[in-house]
């Protein structure tokens, strides 16, 4: 483990957060660390001003980039990547703390714009942080180790900065931080172990709690199914997912299943057609399975990793049926992203002796 006198971590998702305070709390416990969260989740301020109330890391900033990220222009996006690569005045400056901005490493997964300039601002004060990079869940080690799946506009950032000779974080990222290396075949970067969640560790998990606002003794879960939604049908990859979770409820009774929505979808369709939705879907759900005992429920998911993340980092072996190949040809790509990531990750957890009771089935009718 490389020592750090002073860390940065920047999430745009809660299950990077959660993985940053694993991080945080069992390898770097008494070193200075600050962590920026982006706007991208629902409830994001909510839960910085929480967090600051914990006692994990010594400065919490929420960053509002959403607007950049997802919705600004090509014309905004093209002044971005000039002012970056130049160091002129742009808006990143107010998504990074005025003072004490040098740090020994900063700890990311997304390649994004405001990881380039905490990297740039910390070398123009004079020092150079050493760029780690952690997983995002059983699904990103692939992607770890590669540069691919960037937005266009980081592809400019990084050639520009490619021609003028100026450094790029993932070009200088050497170490990778997840809960399975063995899994993640490192690529010439070193792979550090993170240690697996703890139920016996009650101070981190109220800590937890108390992040994201949860209360585990007032949320039952009396339903047999739980169905995980992916965020498929509302970022433009509609496959069916909806009406597919339609069926199960026919199938199994609205009665015995309830739904986990994405936390980025808003919309009211399970609750119109009288199916029970979680009360909780801002909460993560490695959370809530970390304070609940799902023995002797069935968990049902498209391609949501949430489910595959949680059994992995508790080493729990709940029943877990991913319903993919029922949507298969509605999107080709689509198709081949979840044989490579759901399959492949299935494959080698089981392989290693994990998650045994996760099946990958092609008709609904299987999960009885």
């Amino acid at each position: 483990m490389m020592e750090s006198k002073r860390i940065l971590f920047i999430c745009n998702t809660y299950m990077q957060l959660i993985t940053a305070i694993q991080i945080k709390e069992y390898l770097y416990k008494h070193v200075n660390a600050d962590l920026i969260l982006s706007d991208h989740s629902v409830n994001a301020e909510i839960v910085c001003n929480h967090l600051s109330q914990v006692s994990i890391f010594k400065r919490v900033f929420c960053a509002h980039s959403k607007e950049a990220v997802f919705k600004q222009n090509v014309l905004e996006d093209l002044k971005d990547v000039f002012t970056l690569t130049f160091n002129l005045d742009n808006k990143y400056k107010k998504m990074l703390w005025e003072n004490d901005i040098t740090y020994d490493a900063i700890f990311y997964y997304n390649h994004d714009f405001i990881c380039i300039y905490a990297y740039d601002q910390s070398r123009r004060l004079g020092k150079t942080p050493k760029c780690v990079r952690f997983e995002e869940g059983i699904f990103s080690y692939e992607a770890m180790t590669i540069y691919g799946n960037v937005g266009k506009r980081m592809q400019w950032l990084v050639g520009l900065r490619r021609f003028m000779r100026k450094k790029n974080v993932f070009e200088e990222t050497r170490d990778l931080y997840c809960y399975y290396p063995e899994l993640l075949a490192g690529k010439g970067r070193k792979c550090h172990k993170i240690p697996l969640l703890n139920r016996n560790n009650h101070d981190l998990i109220q800590r937890l709690n108390t992040v994201f606002s949860y209360q585990p003794q007032k949320d039952l879960y009396p339903q047999k199914y739980l169905f995980f939604a992916s965020s498929s049908d509302i970022d433009g990859n509609h496959v069916g997912e909806t009406e597919l979770v339609l069926r199960i409820a026919d199938m199994v009774g609205k009665e015995n299943l309830l739904v986990k929505k994405h936390p980025r979808d808003t919309r009211k369709v399970y609750e119109k057609q009288g199916i029970t939705v979680a009360k909780n879907s801002a909460v993560p759900w490695e959370v809530i399975q970390l304070n609940h005992d799902f023995t002797d429920h069935i968990f049902l998911t498209v391609s949501s990793g949430s489910v595959l993340n949680a059994s992995a980092m508790l080493e729990d072996d709940i029943a877990t049926y991913f319903l993919y190949p029922c949507l298969k040809g509605k999107n080709q790509k689509w198709d081949k992203l979840c044989e490579q990531s759901i399959y492949g990750s299935i494959k080698k957890l089981q392989e290693k002796g994990h998650c045994q009771n996760h099946r990958i089935i092609e008709d609904i009718e299987m999960i009885k």
